[in-house]
């Protein structure tokens, strides 16, 4: 308890990329998407609480 752990990253079969990134109360995972028309391929991210 109180020590920061790493991220946890995986990608998944379909190619969304998921952090897992311990948070003090609640971990968030962002949820990754590639996108043909994000500039310099930049990905759009949705982080979702998991309370």
């Amino acid at each position: 308890m109180g020590e920061d752990s790493p991220a946890t990253r995986f990608t998944l079969a379909n190619g969304l990329r998921v952090v897992v990134q311990p948070d003090r109360r609640v971990p968030i995972v962002s949820v990754v998407r590639q996108r043909s028309d994000a500039p310099y391929g930049r990905d759009q991210a949705t982080c979702v609480p998991l309370a």
